[in-house]
């Protein structure tokens, strides 16, 4: 039981409970911005849209070639805050390039692959944009963890997800499935 105590007092001085409640408070935002998704816009185009973001979520772990994770990784063994921004500056700059070519390649790709919807082709051209932005907000909120500010890291991460809802809400509501598309893409970026 004292041991149970201790984990949970570290568990809190390491301010978890914030990204515990982050977490939780992100999945049912993005529920939220989904479900106003739903009610804004037509099925069937919504559905071109998801066709395309499905996709892309397939490829969204491998923008920046994932070194981001690695940054998670070998910096937190790093003792000086000096190396832990090098490590960072360079993570950040080879992920970026490798981010920004995989985006254009799946942008030119889009109009050679025959995709079973080919109305989604227009869409995955957009979100390509995506693997862009979300390496951005992605590889910022390691960096969160890689100090130690798990609480900044907590108010990011609910803060990009309530951006998304308004955004979805706002964009779809004007827009429809275009205007869902481009909330997608510019919560990421609006966060930092």
């Amino acid at each position: 039981m004292k041991n149970l105590k201790h984990f949970f007092k570290g568990f809190i001085d390491r301010k978890g409970n914030y990204v515990f409640v982050a977490t939780v408070s992100a999945r049912i935002l993005s529920l939220l911005a989904s479900i106003i998704a739903l009610k804004l816009i037509d099925a069937t185009d919504l559905g071109y849209v998801i066709y395309a973001l499905n996709i892309m979520t397939f490829l969204i772990p491998l923008s920046g070639l994932g070194i981001q994770q690695g940054l998670l990784r070998f910096g937190a063994q790093l003792n000086s805050v000096t190396e832990k921004k090098a490590l960072f500056s360079f993570v950040f700059k080879k992920g970026l390039i490798f981010t920004l070519i995989l985006s254009a390649a799946i942008f030119i790709l889009s109009y050679f692959i025959p995709l079973e919807f080919p109305q989604s082709a227009y869409f995955l051209r957009w979100l390509s944009a995506l693997l862009i932005s979300m390496y951005l907000l992605e590889i910022i909120k390691v960096q969160f963890r890689l100090e130690h500010n798990n609480k900044k890291f907590a108010y990011i991460e609910i803060f990009y997800n309530f951006l998304l809802v308004i955004a979805v809400f706002v964009l779809g509501y004007f827009f429809k499935e275009m205007g869902y598309t481009i909330a997608l893409i510019l919560a990421p970026l609006l966060t930092f």
